[in-house]
């Protein structure tokens, strides 16, 4: 929901819809909008792929994770995901990056990954050092106008949209 908040605040004029499944997290969601103010953000309690079949076609889709144990989800984004449009993967697992790369990959897409490191500060004896945090890379795919995705297994092709301006 955090991306989901800054992607409200950054775009004001758009429609933000964030899909938690985790009843706690969506509670945690929504009262979050409300104390920022990110009123443009939709939450959605659902469990992703079948959480995307009642929305919009996006043009933007930012997956905060999942892939590893559902990996048809980033086909099911993909292929809704309007033409010029972005996905961004988060992942944290290895496994996760391939995953994202190989899918972009395959679709013939241009993408980027990023890798992002933080670390915190901890006690050592009189000093103190930084403690790596578990590194996140992030993959953006970007789809051309006009290119659709393969539709993923048994899923009925949404109707398509016009591409965004540049």
């Amino acid at each position: 929901g955090a991306v989901a908040l800054e992607a409200s605040r950054l775009c004001p004029e758009g429609r933000v819809f964030a899909v938690e499944k985790h009843p706690g997290r969506f509670a945690h969601l929504r009262r979050n909008i409300q104390k920022t103010g990110a009123l443009t953000v939709t939450p959605v309690n659902a469990t992703l792929p079948d959480g995307l079949l009642s929305l919009p076609d996006p043009d933007r889709i930012f997956l905060g994770g999942g892939l590893s144990a559902r990996p048809e989800i980033l086909a099911t984004a993909a292929h809704r995901l309007r033409p010029g449009g972005r996905i961004v993967v988060a992942a944290t697992l290895l496994a996760t990056l391939e995953q994202a790369r190989a899918f972009f990959a395959a679709q013939a897409w241009n993408f980027q990954t990023t890798h992002v490191q933080s670390a915190v500060e901890t006690p050592l004896g009189a000093h103190h050092r930084l403690t790596p945090d578990n590194p996140v890379f992030l993959v953006m795919g970007e789809r051309e106008c006009g290119e659709r995705a393969s539709p993923p297994p048994h899923t009925p092709p949404p109707p398509g949209g016009p591409c965004p301006p540049g």
